[in-house]
């Protein structure tokens, strides 16, 4: 066992103790400032424990296993530890108690840093006793989460994530890239902006520059509103609005952002809008919210662990995550469907185009122009005063899949 300080910015929040064999929270042992509490922790000492457990990159992550071991670093547990808990999504990390280092010498926003741990070195002082120095040579890549292959850069001094895909083919890469297209077209600011970038295995991966800072952090939806809401539709979705007002945002803003995503996602087919996909961003030093976070991680979209088996009807029926279990929940819940502009789509062409680049998913590229099309004529109808479920109908009807 060992104490820590957990800290936002130069802030200490709390007095912790975490087990150094597994890099467990095991108690709490003083709250310090309890308006700068991350969310999650402060409902309970075990949503505390799992607020740090869930800051940790996630066991599933690929090929994760192998560089653990070839690291000999035991759990993911001890990576975050060893990394100190730091994180390109907002300005918590820990520090060790008795240790001498402020926000300016951890800070990833700022200085460098590697793409692998070993932040930690021990040396042997004059006395032959284990001294442990800590340099600056952390990694953010122990709490960035999800499953896919991703990693930070740092790119003419922005710092930028770039993530593989799931699977043989570019296919989620390639979706991120199509939302990019997409908000862009429509005049949409709030997103985060994807490009393809080839990959050492000759698919394509995708990267985006960070949308957060050391004045501007990422609060999600799943820390903000909790567990406690989760497969609640209506009360999680008015609580997370409650809650971003709570914080300073506007509803109708906020209501706004959510209607234009839902729009959006229902056009792409993104069923995996979960509670970690979307959020708030904060003034770290304030505190105040300052407006939702922008559109991200779209990937998960056009049925991509079923390129071959795209149809209007499959898709219409896929189960989804989000503040919803369905598309027809999802769009019965949007309050104004003129934010989007089917007209300002991509034409059937550029998307066959963008999708034919993966030489796997070519022979699929005209299936999935058609779906989005597809989609799209059915937010047109909505808009033009039919009910989901006759627009829903309609075209299922005229492609034979009803």
């Amino acid at each position: 066992m060992a104490g820590y300080q957990l800290m936002h910015l130069d802030d200490v929040v709390a007095d912790v103790t975490i087990d150094d064999f597994n890099g467990a929270l095991v108690s709490v042992e003083k709250i310090v400032n309890p308006e700068i509490v991350p969310y999650r922790a402060a409902r309970s000492i075990n949503d505390f424990r799992q607020w740090w457990a869930d800051r940790a990159i996630p066991e599933t992550r690929t090929a994760l296993k192998d560089f653990l071991s070839s690291h000999d670093i035991k759990s993911t547990g001890l990576y975050l530890l060893d990394n100190l808990g730091l994180s390109l999504s907002d300005c918590y990390w820990i520090r060790p108690s008795g240790v001498s280092i402020s926000w300016k010498d951890v800070n990833l926003f700022k200085n460098p840093f590697q793409n692998s741990l070993l932040i930690k070195k021990k040396t042997q002082s004059h006395s032959g006793q284990d001294m442990t120095t800590y340099t600056s040579a952390y990694s953010p890549d122990a709490s960035t989460g999800g499953n896919l292959p991703k990693w930070w850069i740092i790119d003419n001094d922005v710092r930028c994530l770039v993530k593989g895909n799931d699977g043989q083919t570019s296919q989620q890469s390639l979706n991120e890239v199509l939302a990019t297209k997409i908000h862009a077209a429509q005049g949409y600011s709030n997103y985060a902006a994807y490009s393809l970038v080839k990959l050492p295995n000759s698919r394509f991966g995708c990267r985006c520059s960070a949308f957060t800072s050391e004045k501007e952090e990422f609060i999600s939806a799943w820390e903000l509103v909790g567990r406690n809401d989760y497969g609640k539709e209506e009360s999680f979705r008015q609580n997370f609005i409650k809650a971003c007002c709570s914080g300073g945002l506007d509803d109708a803003e906020v209501i706004k952002g959510l209607d234009y995503m839902a729009l959006t996602d229902f056009v792409i087919c993104n069923a995996d809008r979960h509670m970690n996909n979307f959020g708030v961003l904060r003034d770290s030093e304030t505190l105040r919210f300052i407006k939702l976070a922008p559109i991200f991680d779209s990937g998960n979209s056009m049925m991509y662990k079923t390129p071959d088996q795209v149809s209007l009807s499959r898709s219409l029926y896929e189960k989804i995550k989000g503040f919803y279990r369905s598309y027809k929940a999802s769009v019965e819940h949007i309050s104004d469907f003129s934010l989007l502009d089917v007209s300002k789509l991509p034409s059937k062409e550029d998307i066959e185009t963008l999708y034919s680049r993966d030489r796997i998913l070519a022979q699929f590229s005209s299936d999935f122009s058609a779906l989005i099309h597809q989609r799209a004529e059915i937010i047109e109808a909505i808009q033009n005063g039919k009910k989901y479920y006759e627009a829903t109908r309609m075209f299922l009807q005229s492609t034979g899949d009803l």
